[in-house]
């Protein structure tokens, strides 16, 4: 039963990570370390006055922040040499370049107005994972997993079952008939 389970737990990474492949436009993107990604922001309301946009993985990090009345950019440190902007309030693509393992997790944008009042609404969360191993490296995971731990189970489930065994006679009888 719990190589079913492993068969299904191997199964399920490998439909995510092909639903996550580069030529989606979905919520899921997966990149590799080194790789650049783009953060597309915008919205349809025209009273906004900044745009943050923030990264999760294990806590909230302010990683952009643009100031539409004095146009004051702040970047977070992390990302100081690596983001680039495109595009007005309105519409703003962020780009990240030489991304590292710690730049993994969701990224979203959130507009402000002059109010204060946030919306989010209707704009993408991407979740970012950026992985440094190759599909190559997985294979070579999921192998070494089969041979050292289905295999042997096999093996010791199919020494369990014996064929059932056929009765013989000890005894020999002769059957020919002789003519005297």
């Amino acid at each position: 039963m719990s190589a079913f389970c492993l068969c299904c737990a191997i199964f399920l990474c490998l439909l995510c990570s092909t639903l996550a492949g580069k030529g989606n436009n979905g919520l899921l993107v997966r990149k590799q370390k080194g790789d650049t990604m783009t953060i597309h922001c915008s919205t349809t309301l025209q009273d906004q006055n900044n745009l943050s946009v923030f990264m999760r993985l294990t806590k909230n990090i302010l990683v952009f922040y643009y100031y539409q009345e004095t146009g004051k950019i702040t970047i977070h440190e992390r990302f100081q040499l690596r983001l680039t902007t495109n595009g007005g309030l309105n519409k703003m693509d962020i780009t990240i370049t030489n991304l590292t393992i710690e730049d993994s997790g969701a990224y979203w944008c959130l507009y402000d107005d002059q109010n204060g009042a946030s919306s989010g609404l209707g704009i993408p969360r991407y979740l970012v994972l950026v992985s440094a191993v190759t599909a190559g490296s997985v294979l070579l995971l999921s192998l070494v997993i089969l041979f050292i731990w289905v295999i042997p189970r096999l093996k010791a489930w199919r020494s369990t079952m014996r064929p059932t065994q056929v009765r013989t006679s000890d005894v020999y009888e002769d059957m020919r008939t002789t003519i005297r």
